[in-house]
């Protein structure tokens, strides 16, 4: 099979068309309105091997600036790990991940998150599995008044504004600072769950299921604690708030669970394994 390996190639229109088809296929989503808003940066590079001028395997990797533990820690995140149906079982992945861990052998951390139908396939890189976990607390007896905040769209001044602060807030570990991942969530995940406390200049995402709130993130200024906005955070009937982020900043206690919806890798130094840290979602790639 005479296949091609390149990488970078944004500018080249017909193989970003390939590249959109190929993801339509693997993962049924494609990046065209990420680019096309100017969200795509030259930290976002594209891993491909090429047959007959069609992309049928891809990694990505992001390169990204964590805090962890209050450290500034340089990483690349791999996502859109995938092969065309019609090509699996012929090794693609394992030449293509080969590649890439050569091209990055230089950071000192190199991470992704994968899901439970892969778990065998990474560990023969030498990666090894961190635990997450989910913080929660109970909000049955909360006797907060409920407020209203403003649900704004991702255009908004003011959620741009509090973006481009660069705002980290954990100890822990936090990666807020990576604005064009960030965005592609809003853009594909979070648009219609974006709210704004015009009093506390602060914005938050959040969804609902049921009884439980699910915190995306909280984007404010100054560091605040869960109690001064909690009463814009819940329904009527909400009764468990769950956080996608590690909320050490936010909270003075909390439960915490073990989180197995993701499944986290890491090659090279990790020195996070405190209980309830959590990788914020919004980070993803």
């Amino acid at each position: 099979m005479n296949y091609k390996y390149i990488k970078g190639y944004q500018a080249n229109n017909n193989l970003m068309k390939s590249y959109y088809n190929f993801t339509q296929n693997v993962f049924d989503f494609d990046l065209i309105d990420w680019k096309n808003a100017g969200h795509w940066n030259d930290k976002y590079i594209l891993h491909s091997l090429v047959y007959n001028d069609h992309i049928i395997a891809n990694i990505s990797a992001c390169i990204m600036q964590l805090q962890i533990l209050g450290n500034q820690v340089s990483a690349i995140q791999l996502g859109s790990v995938g092969v065309l149906p019609e090509y699996r079982a012929r090794g693609l992945s394992r030449i293509l991940m080969e590649k890439v861990l050569q091209e990055y052998n230089q950071i000192p951390l190199i991470f992704l998150f994968a899901n439970h139908n892969v778990l065998d396939f990474y560990p023969k890189f030498d990666f090894r599995r961190i635990i997450e976990s989910v913080s929660q607390i109970d909000v049955s007896d909360c006797c907060a008044k409920r407020r209203k905040p403003t649900k704004i769209n991702i255009g908004s001044a003011c959620l741009k504004r509090l973006l481009n602060q660069k705002l980290q807030r954990s100890s822990i570990l936090d990666a807020r600072g990576n604005l064009s991942t960030y965005w592609f969530h809003l853009l594909y995940n979070y648009s219609e769950n974006i709210y704004y406390i015009e009093d506390n200049d602060i914005v938050f995402i959040v969804k609902y299921q049921g009884e439980c709130a699910i915190i995306i993130d909280v984007l404010s200024t100054y560091s605040i604690n869960i109690d001064e906005i909690i009463g814009y955070l819940l329904l009527n009937d909400t009764k468990k708030v769950y956080f996608h982020f590690t909320p050490d900043w936010l909270l003075n206690e909390y439960d915490v669970i073990s989180d197995d919806d993701d499944i986290m890798y890491v090659l090279g130094q990790f020195s996070c394994t405190i209980p309830g840290f959590k990788f914020p979602v919004t980070a993803h790639t």
